[in-house]
């Protein structure tokens, strides 16, 4: 009797069905997705001013257009032309200018003509307060997903636990692995058509063209995974739009790269699925500059030496052509990434590292102090508008240091200072520190005035730590502070003829005794004045809205991610931190051995009495013990 064959065996593995659980980039069955709200300013104009869906309307900052709706795009309507060649295309364009900040005010508002730009500054903040509001139907309706904030009207959402649920709850066979090392295959599933919630499938080389559904014939896991993926996004989508009445798109992919193809592959208000089995044809339709983060220089570079834009023939090129003209983390991940290959992790967390408010000025040049601090004004309004997003108002994060940068048309001057550490942050508090550096800058003399470019920022942020305690918890009372002084009394009657440097380690001991077990050792003198040696790194400037997504390698120094391209100049801002650090070290320790070498020991007596050369005694209330330092 002939045994049976065996059955056949997915090729994922039940490792990979639990790394899915644990948001892991490596596993084939990720499922990412990017949603995109469509032309988001023009939309939010509509809503607030009511205007039915079938309007042409666009959005306009001073002269030209930076939002166009459907309806006006149909008409031939587009970004970056004048509102004037808008109207004459679609004579029945609505245009409606972005709202304005007016010098010396602290609030913004709308006009129904075009501002002056000389004394006026666009402003976001509506466009930012209903993003907020998208995020967190986002969160609420996905409330296992990772989400992170790309950009103003674009999340990606790693959907990667919600999905394990979710094929663990309706596939048995899944529940269960054979053995500890989840090493064995998955059984196959069962032959079914899959509901794609009326996505768009990307074509692959055994099909004729994208479909809406598709029967896939050698079915595995990570085609249901996907469309367990498409049903959450249409449900999300969904959402957002009867709560707030936003239509968006939406890609959904194994990984970010992907998900940003396919969010504009079908628009608007449509979804993308873009399968492992259609990635390369797929990406194959694009010129590899037309690829997110391969369109600057990077892309040039790689263009102008292989003398190509085409994806296709540089998936000739080696890996180690493309290490003989990049850096190898750059050249590995150009590599992988015209093949599909994109590892980067959905962040929840984006924190903000600085926030700038500019004004280049062509009109009405600011030329006095009192012209200048009317900006001012604006800047810090414009950045106290943002800093709520940061947890600045309920004392989660406060920023450090601000800056004021200042051109005119001989010479560029910026001033940094500290932003005082006592109190709550407040526009008043801001404008002062604002007004102080201004003053500096404009007191230097030179021929400051008139001033051509004017940007305030605000950087450094800081978490709150929790459990911090003030100095009280770390100060003895009562019956163990009486304890503390006695020895502390005993080790001051010593030996008289200790040396200093003996003396000193005793008398550092006996504060550490005296303030008790939960003080900090005193830092090394490596350490002092390290706080204000920190250098100025590249920051992410919270300006005008953009992706935040770019590739990066973890630095193995500080741990910071590092934009693919930039690893060099990372690293030499390393090294010139170290030797900055290194020079204020020698010159700390310098000091230290000058203070020590003019230190005079005193002399005892038996009473435990004495005096440094050139003092006076000074009487010791009764209790307390005299310390030397």
């Amino acid at each position: 009797m002939m045994e049976s064959a065996p059955a056949k065996r997915s090729k994922f593995t039940y490792r990979h069905l639990h790394q899915l659980s644990k948001y892991s980039v490596d596993t084939p069955l990720r499922v990412i997705a990017l949603v995109d709200l469509d032309a988001f300013y023009a939309q939010c104009e509509m809503k607030r001013l009511g205007v039915p869906a079938e309007q042409p309307l666009a959005v306009q900052q001073w002269q030209n257009l930076i939002a166009v709706n459907y309806p006006a795009r149909d008409k031939g309507v587009s970004r970056h032309i004048t509102g004037v060649e808008a109207k004459k295309l679609c004579p029945d364009v609505r245009l409606v200018h972005v709202a304005t900040w007016k010098a010396g005010e602290s609030h913004w508002s709308y006009s129904e003509s075009i501002p002056n730009m000389a004394d006026s500054k666009a402003c976001l903040d509506p466009y930012r307060a209903e993003s907020k509001k998208i995020l967190s139907v986002f969160h609420e309706v996905c409330s296992n997903a990772r989400i992170e904030k790309a950009s103003i009207d674009e999340s990606f959402l790693d959907l990667s636990k919600d999905i394990h649920g979710r094929l663990l709850q309706q596939y048995e066979a899944l529940r269960s692995s054979p053995n500890d090392d989840f090493t064995d295959h998955l059984p196959l599933p069962d032959f079914q058509t899959l509901d794609w919630s009326g996505s768009h499938l990307v074509a692959n080389p055994d099909e004729e063209s994208e479909k809406t559904e598709m029967e896939i014939a050698d079915l595995d896991w990570d085609d249901i995974a996907m469309a367990i993926g498409a049903g959450i996004v249409k449900g999300v989508r969904n959402e957002v739009f009867t709560r707030l009445g936003y239509t968006c798109s939406a890609g959904i992919a194994n990984n970010k790269m992907m998900a940003k193809l396919g969010s504009g592959f079908k628009k608007p208000n449509q979804q993308t699925v873009v399968r492992a089995s259609a990635v390369q044809p797929f990406l194959s339709t694009f010129k590899f500059m037309k690829i997110r983060n391969l369109g600057g220089k990077l892309g040039t570079q790689i263009a102008e030496h292989f003398k190509t834009e085409s994806l296709v023939e540089l998936l000739d090129v080696s890996l180690g052509r493309f290490q003989s003209i990049l850096s190898d983390d750059t050249a590995t991940y150009i590599y992988n990434v015209i093949r599909g290959i994109e590892r980067s992790p959905v962040t929840s967390q984006m924190s903000i590292k600085s926030m700038l408010s500019a004004k280049s000025f062509r009109d009405r040049l600011p030329s006095s102090i009192s012209g200048a601090q009317l900006w001012l004004k604006v800047f810090v309004s414009d950045i106290w508008s943002r800093l709520e997003d940061e947890g600045v108002m309920e004392g989660r994060r406060r920023p450090k240091t601000m800056t004021i940068s200042f051109t005119n048309k001989a010479m560029s001057r910026n001033r940094q200072t500290r932003i005082p550490s006592a109190g709550k942050i407040e526009p008043d508090l801001l404008l002062k520190v604002a007004e102080g550096l201004l003053r500096q800058v404009a007191g230097e003399g030179g021929g400051v005035w008139p001033c051509i470019r004017m940007s305030l920022q605000v950087g450094g942020f800081e978490d709150k730590e929790e459990g911090n305690m003030g100095i009280g918890a770390f100060l003895l009372k009562g019956d163990e502070a009486k304890e503390a002084n006695k020895r502390l009394a005993a080790e001051e009657i010593g030996d008289h003829h200790s040396h200093g440097d003996e003396k000193k380690r005793k008398i550092d001991d006996s504060i550490g005794r005296f303030f008790g077990a939960k003080i900090r050792d005193t830092p090394p003198i490596e350490e002092i004045g390290q706080e204000n040696l920190e250098l100025e790194e590249d920051t992410n400037m919270d300006t005008e809205p953009r992706e935040h997504d770019i590739p990066t390698f973890t630095c193995p120094d500080c741990n910071s991610e590092i934009p693919i391209g930039q690893e060099e100049e990372h690293k030499d801002w390393h090294f010139a931190k170290a030797l900055t650090l290194e020079d204020k070290a020698a010159a700390a320790r310098q000091k230290e051995k000058q203070r020590l070498s003019t230190f005079v020991p005193s002399n005892r007596g038996k009473n435990g009495g004495g005096k440094r050369k050139g003092k006076k005694d000074t009487k010791v209330e009764k209790g307390q013990s005299k310390l030397m330092f």
